[in-house]
């Protein structure tokens, strides 16, 4: 069975903030570390969203709030054209009301 995840990431620029809806076939994700559940983000990214381009993660600072379901991390996406910082928040869909 599949979770849904949604991911919020800012550019340290201030230039950009974008949500990204991503699924992991994971049903345990909530047990794996920080640097795991982004790494479910990050492989979604490489596929999805830049598909043509060579993306990694630099990861500076990462943690998990277990009582709320959220990772938050501060690093740099790193591309050939060169890093953009970026502030990375991941957690489940609010529940429609």
């Amino acid at each position: 069975m599949s979770k849904t995840l949604v991911a919020t990431m800012m550019s340290a620029t201030g230039d950009t903030q974008e949500d990204y809806v991503f699924t992991t076939e994971d049903d345990d994700i909530w047990h794996k570390t920080p640097i795991n559940i982004i790494r479910v983000f990050a492989e979604y990214v490489d596929e999805k969203v830049f598909p043509r381009e060579l993306v990694d993660f630099e990861i500076n600072a990462s943690f998990k709030n277990e009582e709320h379901k959220c990772v938050t991390a501060m690093g740099h996406m790193v591309f050939e054209r060169g890093r953009i910082p970026f502030t990375l928040m991941i957690g489940e869909p609010k529940a429609s009301k």
